[in-house]
């Protein structure tokens, strides 16, 4: 009776069960770093917002101190002031004027600027760009 070799022995399995669960060990090491370097990427920082706005704060704030001879005006809920502000066409800064303004009703802090040919053309300011959301409190 003749032998039949064309199967597979029980070795040969062992090795290829073997090789295929490193293979997958490895494709599922790989891809779970992979998702928890995204999570760690696109997960929100706390206060991440304020130091923005802190940054912008200082740097307009450091840069208005070069124009004494114009005040602040603010309330409580708004402070405009002289500073060097970067201009619409991008030529570099230029002297103008900026605004903070916080809303009380939605929580937002928003930023305005003029270059002063436009405070002095009456044209509008920029579009207010928000800085901070979920500000509880803030007083000027």
């Amino acid at each position: 009776m003749p032998r039949n070799e064309s199967g597979l022995t029980l070795i040969e399995l062992l090795v290829t069960t073997a090789i295929l669960s490193v293979i997958s060990l490895a494709i599922y090491s790989s891809l779970n770093s992979g998702i928890k370097v995204w999570q760690r990427i696109t997960r929100p920082i706390p206060y991440e917002d304020l130091d923005v706005f802190f940054n912008k704060f200082a740097y307009d704030v450091h840069n208005a101190v070069r124009f004494t001879g114009v005040s602040f005006l603010g309330t409580d809920e708004m402070l405009e002031f002289a500073t060097l502000v970067h201009t619409p066409l991008g030529a570099g800064t230029t002297p103008g004027r900026v605004r903070y303004v916080y809303d009380p009703g939605s929580h937002k802090l928003t930023r305005s600027q003029q270059d002063y040919s436009q405070v002095y053309t009456g044209e509008e300011a920029a579009k207010e760009q928000p800085i901070a959301g979920d500000v509880t409190s803030l007083k000027f």
